[in-house]
């Protein structure tokens, strides 16, 4: 219990650090500090500060730290359940929040990969990921497989870095921007692949194997 506790009071402290203070001003005494546990404490249970980035991004994304993936969530459950509206809507809303839990992470993730190879790799391998979960959320929602075109698309409107944009920057609501997701999402699913616009208008999936 007392470990489950620590590891939860360093998690909550780094999210909050690293959100505030970017990649290159939060180190590990000052997570340590603000989890009040010793700086020993923090590196026995995280190992480096890229470490413990990463594992701030996990339980970001989900929203706990549960051993559960997020394919095998609820939000993600229900994404082929209802009509298309309404499965669009289920997708949209389920994006907003994980944007918003972590778009001021992978600013420091984004920060960081400037100056740390591993860094880069890790935000690399983050991309990938996400390309492929949202090429299979796709074809959970549409019924069908994205083209090319279409998975581009997806993975910029669902980015993290959109929602900072318009959010963040922009004074978009959160409700807003979930409101323009979902209606972008809908026009994109809701069109005939062969008519989309643009380049690659296949159905492979690029960067995917």
């Amino acid at each position: 219990m007392q470990a489950a506790q620590t590891r939860a009071a360093v998690l909550d402290a780094a999210t909050r650090l690293f959100g505030e203070l970017g990649w290159a001003d939060t180190n590990m005494r000052s997570v340590a500090k603000a989890a009040g546990v010793s700086v020993e404490t923090v590196y026995a249970g995280f190992g480096s500060k890229g470490d413990l980035l990463a594992a701030v991004m996990d339980v970001a994304v989900v929203g706990d730290d549960l051993p559960i993936p997020l394919a095998q969530r609820d939000a993600a459950l229900v994404l082929g359940t209802g009509t298309l509206g309404e499965r669009v809507a289920k997708a949209a809303a389920m994006s907003a929040a994980i944007s918003g839990r972590t778009c001021e992470l992978v600013q420091a993730l984004t920060q960081g990969s400037a100056t740390d190879a591993l860094l880069s790799q890790r935000l690399a391998a983050l991309d990938q990921r996400r390309r492929a979960e949202v090429a299979d959320y796709f074809e959970q929602v549409a019924s069908r497989a994205p083209t090319m075109l279409e998975l581009d698309e997806v993975w910029l409107l669902t980015s993290a870095e959109v929602f900072h944009l318009l959010v963040h920057r922009s004074g978009w609501t959160p409700e807003q921007h979930e409101h323009w997701l979902a209606n972008r999402l809908l026009r994109l699913v809701s069109q005939d692949p062969q008519d989309a616009p643009g380049p690659g208008n296949k159905s492979q999936r690029k960067g995917l194997s």
